[in-house]
């Protein structure tokens, strides 16, 4: 319980629970409805990207507030964290009624919905296929990214209880690497549900990322995270 806390409270983030009942996010302000350039949208996410951690661990601090207007059950939480990042004057009320008007249970329907919307917005949402510089890339800009896992897979579990052991301390690193080698998960049963999900994270030297997990963060080899990813979106602007 001790190491949870650590990670929630480095990543100053309740804790949340996955899919339909997760918290969403928002910087708007009610009392400021100014616009807000997209150089200043830019040079706010980098400000929310944390490198301090002595392990190497780089991970984007996220708000903790949720967005007035999410009303609508295909609208995922972890997107509107998304869309809160990029465009803080996203009028969530009008996109929920959109998504409510055209949108079923499917993700093909839930993502063209939100492509539409947003494109009207100049808000690009890209399927992408899994590349780790580009994550890493779009991480450092402070940019999470929005993904359709494997759902109820027993795999995380042992992931969870593998990630409290992780050492926070950089000169125990290496010895982490070759744990990670023995307990990597080599194969995720997938099922026909899948489960909506952010990616907030990563450690360069483990090669490893951060997801949401139910209440926690867990953090996944980049091969684990191939094997349970079934979709993954960047947005830009």
């Amino acid at each position: 319980m001790k190491t949870k806390m650590k990670y929630a409270d480095r990543l100053k983030i309740p804790y949340v629970l996955l899919i339909f009942v997760a918290c969403a996010f928002s910087f708007a302000d009610d009392a400021a409805k100014t616009k807000v350039s997209k150089k200043e949208i830019r040079e706010s996410l980098l400000e929310n990207v944390d490198k301090t951690a002595k392990n190497g661990d780089v991970m984007i601090k996220l708000p903790d507030s949720a967005p007035k207007g999410l009303e609508s059950r295909h609208l995922s939480p972890y997107m509107a964290i998304l869309l809160s990042y990029v465009d803080p004057d996203m009028d969530f009320e009008k996109f929920s009624e959109k998504m409510n008007k055209g949108a079923t249970n499917k993700i093909a329907s839930i993502m063209a919905v939100s492509k539409a919307y947003l494109a009207s917005k100049n808000i690009k949402l890209k399927m992408i296929s899994f590349s780790a510089n580009n994550v890493r890339m779009k991480l450092d800009e402070g940019l999470p990214l929005f993904a359709y896992v494997s759902a109820d897979n027993p795999s995380y579990e042992k992931i969870a209880l593998r990630t409290k052991d992780r050492p926070e301390e950089a000169e125990k690193m290496a010895e982490w690497i070759k744990i990670l080698k023995k307990n990597e998960v080599k194969s995720f049963k997938k099922g026909r549900i899948w489960a909506d999900t952010m990616i907030s994270g990563y450690n360069k030297q483990t090669g490893e990322y951060l997801m949401w997990y139910g209440a926690e963060p867990i953090w996944l080899t980049e091969a684990e995270l191939k094997k349970t990813l079934n979709e993954l979106y960047q947005v830009s602007f």
